[in-house]
């Protein structure tokens, strides 16, 4: 209650009772009765019931104590609940209010004492509870305590304490304020414990005190997330790049933010993802997309955020596998190169090497090599009747853990070996070389013919089979000896469409 408020009700009150003659007047008779004199109006803080005490001279015959309550928004303002007999041998008098709630706002209490055929002797100043209230700030673990100044005590307040009890234990004293302070501040509280508060007005010069009613916080920090896991980083396409992350769902977390890396740059942040927007989800799966996965390592982490703005988890770092290759045609193999995936909880435990032969990739890995291999090498000597176009990925695979092994792919890449053409310069039918055919190596079958035509231009031979040649004959009959002119045309992996002419002499 203001100062304003309550010296309004004291000015009314004293009004009031005037009117009804519970005060005295000028008109009236000088009441018999001496007015109790309140010691302290207080909460116990076991009971949490209101408890008052006052004094009473020995000399009054006292019949009754009424107890009155003082309501604002009441008619009359002052509402009598309780009364108790008097005791003419005791002076000092403690009573539990049993009717009233101290833990809900301040109780102004007054008491008059009662004589038959007198006027009611009231205490001339009315006390009031001290009502405390907290509010805990679970970001700063810290509490914010509150409380009305307490009144009426005839040598003022001297100081406030406040007094605090851990997880059920002693009340001890955690701070002191000025008599003008009516708040204070509790931080560094302990996560996940419990704290009991109340404050005691002491008055100056004297061992009166008044507590207040007791408020409870738990120190409740925003539920951290027990983990964070990002499950896998997968390229998907030449653009596309997949990532799941397993979360915790029972932790309090405002957003995640997804951070990438390229290749040796900074993090930054390139998706937000409201906690609020996955539901009952257990699962981040975010496609990132207009990358090169072609030329470039993209690495992630994914940050959960609570709602005090704190990063609460930070998920491990993992890579995007960057394949590339080359061609060695001197040497008619192909070679490639990879960067290890990291940071599986599992580990990886292998790679295997997937390629493809004209656009078609066996569904086994032709390869399967050890955690750490970071290249390999394929010998083509038995492909060379394929168009020369060989394709590769590779794919990591995660070793058993604590939630579902994983495997993540790398980008794809295709190496071309250039096509070898030989062609004999002269064959001898019945000899060991007795058919005439180019030696090719690489070269895509479609758009592949092969002819031969005499000196005066007519075809002799005409094949589009890579393995077929002219035998030297024409219409079954061995051809005159001497020279003929041969016309290959033939593709590239690529799909460049080449030829190549010349002479060839058979001999007899």
């Amino acid at each position: 209650m203001s100062k304003i408020v309550f010296f309004i009700y004291l000015i009314f009150s004293v009004l009031f009772l005037s009117k009804t003659g519970i005060a005295q007047n000028d008109s009236q008779k000088k009441v018999a009765l001496l007015p109790p004199v309140i010691d302290s109006v207080s909460v116990d803080p076991i009971s949490g019931l209101a408890v008052i005490g006052w004094t009473q001279n020995p000399s009054n015959e006292v019949d009754s104590f009424y107890f009155y309550e003082f309501l604002p928004n009441n008619s009359p303002q002052w509402s009598k609940f309780h009364q108790i007999n008097g005791d003419k041998t005791k002076t000092a008098f403690f009573s539990i209010i049993p009717f009233k709630d101290p833990s809900v706002a301040s109780l102004t209490f007054n008491i008059a004492a009662i004589k038959n055929g007198d006027a009611p002797a009231w205490s001339l100043k009315a006390h009031r509870t001290i009502f405390l209230s907290t509010k805990y700030s679970n970001c700063n673990l810290q509490t914010n305590l509150v409380w009305n100044k307490y009144i009426n005590w005839n040598n003022g307040v001297k100081e406030y304490k406040v007094l605090a009890s851990i997880d059920g234990g002693p009340f001890q004293v955690i701070g002191t304020t000025a008599p003008a302070d009516t708040f204070f501040v509790h931080s560094g509280l302990k996560p996940q414990s419990k704290y009991d508060y109340i404050v005691r007005a002491f008055e100056t010069g004297s061992s009166k005190t008044s507590s207040s009613n007791k408020r409870m916080v738990k120190a409740d920090f925003p539920l951290q997330p027990k983990f964070n896991y990002l499950s896998y980083v997968t390229v998907k396409s030449q653009t596309e790049i997949e990532l799941l992350c397993l979360i915790d769902t029972i932790a309090e977390i405002e957003k995640y933010l997804i951070e990438r890396k390229v290749n040796k740059g900074s993090y930054e942040v390139v998706k937000t993802i409201l906690a609020s927007s996955l539901k009952n989800l257990t699962t981040i799966k975010y496609i990132d997309k207009d990358l090169d996965t072609k030329n470039k390592t993209y690495s992630y982490t994914i940050k959960a955020i609570d709602f005090c703005g704190k990063t609460a988890y930070i998920s491990e770092i993992n890579n995007s596998i960057l394949l590339k290759g080359e061609n060695m045609p001197e040497a008619m193999s192909n070679k490639i190169k990879w960067n290890e995936y990291i940071n599986w909880q599992g580990g990886t435990i292998q790679y295997n090497i997937y390629r493809s032969i004209d656009g078609k990739f066996n569904p086994s890995p032709i390869m399967v090599l050890p955690p750490g291999s970071t290249e390999y090498s394929e010998q083509l000597d038995d492909y060379f009747y394929t168009s020369g176009e060989f394709c590769y990925y590779i794919e990591a695979m995660e070793g058993p853990n604590n939630y579902v092994s994983q495997k993540s792919t790398s980008n794809k890449i295709c190496l071309v070996q250039q096509p070898i053409i030989y062609i004999p310069s002269a064959f001898k039918l019945n000899g060991i070389n007795n058919v005439f055919k180019p030696v090719i190596s690489f070269v895509d079958p479609i758009n592949y013919n092969f002819s031969v035509y005499d000196r005066w231009g007519n075809r002799v031979f005409e094949s589009p089979e890579i393995l077929n040649g002219w035998d030297g004959k024409i219409n079954g009959a061995e051809a005159e000896e001497g020279i003929y002119i041969y016309h290959l045309n033939y593709s590239t992996a690529l799909g460049t469409v080449q030829g190549k002419s010349g002479n060839v002499l058979l001999l007899k």
